[in-house]
Order: structure tokens, then C-alpha cells, then sequence
């Protein structure tokens, strides 16, 4: 009885693990859509009726996808045969031809067909140079190549191929090749140079004891002439303070003679015109003092400071006739 038990209870398991593994086959294969597949299919049919192979080959390999069938499948490797992917053509009439069952009247089609585009493929053999670095991975439009697939006879499409050569710590290279039908090409690939990183740095060193170049000297042609321009000014400046102080002080004793120092009572007009006129020279005067001495302070400073070997100045305060202040102070 225990042995029954036994041998029940292996049967059980066995039965759960193939149920088990049918579940997960069952999920790892695509959805199937039958009804758009057909839709798919008929419209792809009436691509080719009017010429439009652009239209009807996407169209029977979305048929495909949502539920293969081997006359889908002839179907899209007739499309693309006309669209010139002869090897993506034989491949596909060499798998049709696999699930179609014994005695079906399109085998015989499929292998026509196959004969016919095999002299016509082109083949491509990929090679990897010795010496490259662990990691690099070769790439044919986009998709990598295994090892096992590097210096075999592959069939590719006619025309247009990128074969690229990715590796650590180098530049990726890529390459451009045409193949004709019929042709056999044999490439042989390399990684790209070392990315820029990893190249040694070089630093350029002075030898000891050897002097720094001394600076080119500045251009200070616009600083000196501006220094001649508002000197010009500051000496205008104190040239109308001196001439209107002189006119100021010739009031003044117009005012002593015709007016009363104590009262400040004057005994003519021409006392009152000389008292007022005075007071607005004497202004005039000491405004024409402070700009012409900021003007030929400000044009010395700038004349000082220009050149390399200028020497250093500094603006400072010193008192001037007539009231205010300014000056410069150098070192020389």
C-alpha cells in the first residue's frame, strides 16, 4: 500500500511540473489575435494587387505576430522578395517550408523559390583582430553578433550595412560597407583608439632659474591722451578763477571808496553794482579754483599711472587758495 502511495504521489508531481512548465511556455508566448491578423493579412493582400510592397510586407509581419501561420509567412517572403531583401526572403520560404505538413501543395514553391534566391544573396564574413580588449561586442546594423557568428559565411540583404566595433574604454568605430547580389565580403574588424581620457597627460614645465617673459606693455596711448585733455581743462580752470579773482579784488576797492565799511551803506550806484558784482566774481572765481585743480589733479594722476613703469600715485587733500582742496601724491 505504501508503495502505492508512493507511486501515486510521484505521478502527481510529475503532473503539476508539466502542467508548470506548459503555464510558463504559455506566457512567454506572444498575445495571438486572430481576428486582427486576418484583417492585417487581407489588407496586406491588397497592397500587393495594386504594386504597394512598402505597405504590405509590415503588414503581413504584424499577420505574423499575432498569428503565425506558414502562409503568412510565404506571403511576407514574397513581399520582401520584391521589396530586394533577398536574404530576409529565404530565410523566411526556408521556415514556411519547415511547418507546412507533409504532401502540401505549397512546398514545392517554397522550394523554387528558395533555390531561386540562394545564388542571388550576398554573404558577409565578419572578423574581430586578435588583441582586442575583454567586452568588446561587434554590432551589424544595430544587432549583436555572438562569437560563434564571427568569420562564418552569413547571408545579409543587398545593400547597405553598419558594422561597428564597441569596447571598454575606447572610441567606438563604425564602418559603412555596400554588398551586391552574389557578392561575398570578407570584413575584418578593430576597436576604435583609446578614449581621450586615458591618454597620458603632458605638462610643459620651465626650466629652473629661467626668468618669467615680462608682460607686453599696455597700450595706455588713450589714457595719456585723456590725461593731456582734462589737465587742458583743469588748467582753463584755475585761468578764469585767477582773472575773475583779479576782477573780485578790483570790486572790492570800488566798494571801499564809494561805500561805508561799518554801516555798509554805500553813497553812489556804482558802490551798490561793485558790492554785488564782487560777491558773484568772487564765487565764480572760487568754483574756476576748485575745478581747474580737480581737472589738472585728475590729468596728473591719469599721466602718472600710464605705462608699465608707471610710478604709483594717489589722490590726496592738500589746501588750496580760496578755500576747498585737492592734489596728487606719488611715489616715485
Amino acid at each position: 500500500m505504501c508503495r502505492s502511495l508512493v507511486r501515486r504521489a510521484r505521478y502527481a508531481s510529475a503532473a503539476l511540473l508539466c502542467l508548470s512548465i506548459a503555464q510558463t511556455a504559455r506566457a512567454q508566448q506572444p498575445p495571438r489575435d486572430p481576428a486582427a491578423a486576418e484583417s492585417l493579412f487581407r489588407s496586406a493582400r491588397e497592397a500587393v494587387g495594386r504594386g504597394d510592397y512598402a505597405t504590405a510586407c509590415p503588414q503581413f509581419a504584424e499577420s505574423q505576430r499575432l498569428d503565425p501561420a506558414p502562409g503568412t509567412l510565404m506571403n511576407l517572403a514574397d513581399c520582401e522578395e520584391h521589396m530586394g531583401k533577398l536574404a530576409s526572403a529565404w530565410e523566411h520560404f526556408l521556415r514556411a517550408k519547415e511547418q507546412l505538413r507533409p504532401g502540401d501543395d505549397r512546398i514545392p514553391y517554397a522550394e523554387q523559390h528558395v533555390a531561386a534566391l540562394e545564388p542571388r544573396l550576398p554573404h558577409l564574413v565578419v572578423k574581430l583582430k586578435a588583441g582586442a580588449p575583454a567586452g568588446t561586442k561587434v554590432l551589424r546594423d544595430q544587432v549583436t553578433m555572438g562569437a560563434a557568428s564571427l568569420g562564418v559565411r552569413i547571408a545579409v540583404d543587398p545593400g547597405a550595412h553598419t558594422l561597428a566595433v564597441v569596447a571598454p574604454e575606447r572610441v567606438p568605430s563604425k564602418q559603412e560597407i555596400t554588398l551586391r547580389e552574389g557578392e561575398t565580403r570578407e570584413i575584418e574588424l578593430e576597436p576604435g583608439a583609446p578614449e581621450r581620457a586615458q591618454w597620458p597627460t603632458v605638462t610643459e614645465s620651465k626650466p629652473q632659474g629661467q626668468p618669467e617673459a615680462p608682460a607686453p606693455p599696455a597700450d595706455d596711448g588713450g589714457r595719456r591722451t585723456m590725461a593731456l585733455v582734462i589737465g587742458g581743462i583743469g588748467v582753463a580752470g584755475l585761468a578764469a578763477g585767477a582773472v575773475t579773482g583779479l576782477m573780485a579784488f578790483s570790486a572790492a576797492g570800488t566798494y571801499k571808496d564809494n561805500c561805508n565799511q561799518t554801516t555798509g551803506a554805500c553813497q553812489s550806484a556804482t558802490g551798490v553794482d561793485a558790492a554785488s558784482s564782487g560777491k558773484t566774481l568772487s564765487t565764480i572765481s572760487t568754483v574756476s579754483f576748485l575745478v581747474g585743480a580737480a581737472g589738472v589733479g585728475a590729468g596728473a594722476y591719469l599721466w602718472l599711472t600710464s605705462g608699465s613703469n608707471a610710478p604709483r600715485a594717489a589722490v590726496g587733500v592738500a589746501p588750496l587758495p580760496g578755500g576747498g582742496s585737492f592734489g596728487v601724491v606719488g611715489r616715485f
